[in-house]
């Protein structure tokens, strides 16, 4: 039996994504973001327990898919989010980054301009 296995929990973006003059919002808070977990639980052989998130895709304010770069957030047993031996957990609310892998160009009359 393997002690790993996926996941595909609701992430959410934290707070709005802005163009770069910070004019235009480009993701709004609250969209969600696809997100593939990998979960190592910790062994009885005193092995740590780890969560790897791998950031997908959003959806930006114009409907199109944004799609992250490729880099994986771990979380291990030595961190204070995963401090239970027995089972593998982080807290709500938990943040983390994501890179956006392109660039992406924006016709401005489908976006919503900062009051």
């Amino acid at each position: 039996m393997s002690s790993q296995h996926y996941s595909t929990p609701n992430t959410i973006i934290a707070s709005d994504v802005y163009d770069i003059d910070g004019e235009y919002i480009l993701i709004k808070k609250g969209t969600l973001v696809e997100v593939q977990t990998k979960i190592q639980r910790a062994s009885t052989f005193g092995d740590e327990g780890a969560i790897e998130f791998m950031p997908i895709s959003t959806t930006a304010v114009d409907g199109r898919e944004i799609v992250f770069k490729d880099q994986p957030v771990i979380y291990n047993g030595q961190d204070a989010l995963t401090s239970s031996r027995k089972k593998v957990k982080i807290a709500a609310g938990t943040a983390f980054a994501a890179y956006i892998a392109n660039t992406y160009c924006f016709k401005r009359e489908k976006l919503e301009k900062l009051q």
